[in-house]
């Protein structure tokens, strides 16, 4: 994973990445993607339609709405109910290795605390 942080570091030298946008989405934000009724994702997130097995959901924003990083609803999407919804993001584990390996370029201290064998080329 430190040769993609290099590569996305390389390819825009005067830029210093913070983190990786994880598109978070809310229930409206999934139904309106996948074309259906909040509604109908409402039941599928409560495991009350469809097989279960719904993504946890990452996070609650403001009027404790739970949101949830689209890559995983994607997946979920296809993998679970065999529906492409067409779209691409980054793996929410493939954000975080990120996220951690551009913060230990800004605070090299911060690789000797981690530990340094998880992100070995």
């Amino acid at each position: 994973m430190s040769r993609l942080v290099e590569r996305v570091t390389k390819a825009v030298p005067q830029a210093v990445p913070a983190r990786v946008d994880q598109d978070l989405v809310s229930v409206t934000d999934i139904a309106q993607r996948a074309s259906r009724t909040r509604e109908s994702v409402r039941l599928l997130v409560e495991a009350k339609r469809g097989p279960g097995g719904f993504p946890v959901p990452v996070g609650v924003v403001g009027d404790q709405i739970k949101v949830w990083p689209w890559s995983e609803v994607r997946d979920w999407f296809d993998k679970v109910l065999g529906i492409d919804l067409g779209e691409n993001g980054v793996p929410s584990l493939t954000a975080a290795v990120l996220d951690v390996g551009f913060a230990t370029r800004r605070s090299p201290g911060l690789a000797t605390t981690l530990g340094r064998g998880w992100l070995a080329p």
